[in-house]
C-alpha cells in the first residue's frame, strides 16, 4: 500500500534572495556566473557590467569596455571557453573551475592596451582557454579540380565501336592566373587595336 502523505503543514517557504535550482549542477553553474560577474563589477565599478561568455560578448564587453582580462583558464584540463551551460563534463568540471576561481588561480587582470586593441580588431584571439584552430588562407589550398586531364573509368572500351572520343588536353589557362598577367595581356591589346 503506498505511503500516505501528509499535507496538513505548509512546505517551508524561501526567503526573496534565494533562488530554487532543478539540479545540483544548475547551482553550480550559477554560482560560477555570479562569482565572475560580481568580481567583474567590483573592478570595473560599473554596476551594470556582465561576463560576456561568447567570443565576441567577451572581447567587446570585458577586455574592451571592462578593461579586464580572465587569466588562468584551464587549458590544459580541455575546457572550452563558454557559457557554463554549454561546458562538456557536468558538475566535476563546474566544481572544478569554481575551486580555481575561489583559489585565485582563475582571476581577471588589467587588459594591456595591446590586448584591448586586439580585442576590437579580432575577437577570437583575446578568448580565453584553447585559442581557436583558424583555416589555412584560401591562398594556399588546390587551385582548381584535381582531375582534369583524367578520364573517367569506363568498365569496357567502345562497347559500340564508335568513334573514340577525342583525348582531354587539360585546362587551356593556368590554375592561378595572377593581376600581373591580366595587366600584360590588357596592354598587349591596347597595343594591337591601335596599330
Amino acid at each position: 500500500m503506498p505511503a500516505i502523505r501528509d499535507h496538513s503543514t505548509a512546505p517551508a517557504r524561501m526567503c526573496g534572495h534565494e533562488r530554487a535550482y532543478s539540479t545540483g549542477l544548475a547551482k553550480l553553474k550559477a554560482a560560477l556566473r555570479d562569482k565572475m560577474t560580481g568580481r567583474l563589477r567590483q573592478l570595473t565599478g560599473n554596476s551594470k557590467a556582465k561576463m560576456g561568455w561568447s567570443k565576441k560578448a567577451y572581447a567587446l564587453g570585458v577586455v574592451v569596455r571592462g578593461g579586464h582580462h580572465l587569466r588562468s583558464w584551464p587549458t590544459y584540463a580541455n575546457i572550452p571557453f563558454a557559457d557554463p551551460s554549454a561546458i562538456p563534463g557536468g558538475q566535476p568540471t563546474m566544481r572544478f573551475l569554481l575551486a580555481l576561481w575561489d583559489a585565485g588561480i582563475l582571476r581577471f587582470e588589467p587588459a594591456t592596451p595591446e590586448e584591448i586593441d586586439l580585442a576590437r580588431r579580432n575577437p577570437d584571439a583575446v578568448c580565453p582557454g584553447i585559442p581557436p584552430v583558424r583555416p589555412a588562407p584560401f591562398c594556399w589550398g588546390p587551385f582548381g579540380r584535381n582531375d582534369i586531364g583524367l578520364g573517367r573509368h569506363r568498365p569496357k572500351t567502345n562497347p559500340l565501336g564508335l568513334p573514340l572520343r577525342h583525348p582531354k588536353n587539360g585546362p587551356k589557362t593556368a590554375k592561378l592566373v595572377l593581376d600581373s598577367d591580366a595587366e600584360d595581356d590588357e596592354i598587349s591589346e591596347a597595343e594591337a587595336e591601335i596599330q
